[in-house]
């Protein structure tokens, strides 16, 4: 695999030194098309393979839950790809303080804006350091395009981005964004939030008015009171703008805060990465609730090596195939 990288590294400078010197200007799909990723194979029309290979149905239309099958290679030395490509991308083609905007959808987030992800936090998921909420909200994209969307899962799933989530002292943001779409009432609304300098992911059922705690540190969310009191406040601004959605009875009823038992993190950086692998096991199971112990087939002490490797993997492979390969984004020099 080494002289796999070492011949990719040396066929990227290559061809980068003769678009230079014959004045030609960079395209990311001219490099993406050109390159040919250690450990993968070209398809038709030379666009990147995934190398995590998903095996879906038709539309999920009953809620019935579907099973993904990856590729046995994701996770180990020989399945990394995309990781080794995104890194010299960075180092060869962006500069410090450049950024690429790419369009996040209403349908994702209950709100239209554009994603700054800045070459700086690009790094952070290549270097394996904290994770911003750039590399958060990509991953969820991600999981949209991905999973939600070709399963015929978008009135199923939703997100509240991590920057409302953070920005919004008092809830009414969150509820804001709630009160748009009639369809959230019956939706599981995953929420990763940043508690300073720690990620947590909440999973928001509002039909039965329960807030699954998910938290890689096994903290308590009433060590978070204003945080707590924020979500709770979103809940219940829904609750009183929405009398025809909710039932009269629960109107009385306390928001129910269960924490679930999930992985733990053994490090002060990992939480970014435990919490986008969390996003993805819920929506891998299709329910609409999360057992207190977690999901049985997901179930462990913590992650290892290669299911935090995997989760890398997944977002590089997205933004060289999604982002660059189909000019999603815009980039900005600095």
């Amino acid at each position: 695999m080494d002289d796999e990288i070492n011949n990719f590294t040396e066929k990227l400078d290559q061809w980068l030194c003769r678009q230079q010197e014959g004045g030609s200007r960079l395209a990311n799909f001219d490099i993406i098309n050109y390159i040919q990723i250690p450990g993968q194979s070209q398809n038709k029309g030379n666009n990147i393979q995934h190398s995590v290979e998903y095996s879906v149905s038709s539309p999920n239309k009953s809620n019935k839950k579907f099973k993904i099958e990856e590729s046995p290679r994701v996770g180990g030395s020989a399945g990394i790809a995309n990781l080794p490509f995104l890194d010299m991308y960075v180092k060869k083609m962006m500069r410090v303080g450049s950024l690429i905007q790419i369009k996040m959808e209403e349908s994702i987030f209950g709100e239209e804006f554009l994603e700054q992800l800045r070459v700086e936090s690009i790094k952070e998921i290549l270097d394996h350091n904290w994770l911003s909420a750039s590399i958060i909200t990509v991953f969820s994209r991600y999981l949209y395009d991905k999973f939600i969307s070709p399963n015929g899962l978008i009135n199923k799933f939703s997100f509240i981005s991590p920057h409302v989530s953070r920005e919004d002292n008092l809830g009414n943001g969150i509820a804001k964004i709630l009160l748009k779409d009639e369809e959230f009432k019956d939706k599981m609304i995953l929420a990763p939030c940043n508690l300073g300098k720690h990620w947590v992911l909440l999973v928001i059922n509002l039909n039965a008015e329960v807030i699954y705690y998910m938290d890689p540190l096994n903290g308590e969310p009433t060590k978070h009171q204003n945080f707590k009191t924020k979500f709770e406040n979103a809940l219940q601004i829904y609750r009183a703008n929405s009398s025809s959605k909710v039932p009269k009875v629960s109107k009385s009823k306390k928001i129910s805060w269960q924490k679930i038992k999930c992985p733990r993190q053994i490090n002060g950086v990992d939480c970014g990465y435990f919490v986008m692998r969390f996003m993805k096991e819920v929506i891998m199971e299709n329910e609409f609730m999360i057992p207190t112990n977690y999901f049985f087939d997901h179930k462990c002490r913590t992650y290892s090596h290669d299911k935090l490797t995997e989760v890398k993997e997944d977002w590089a492979t997205y933004v060289v195939d999604d982002v660059f390969g189909k000019q999603e984004a815009i980039i900005l020099p600095n």
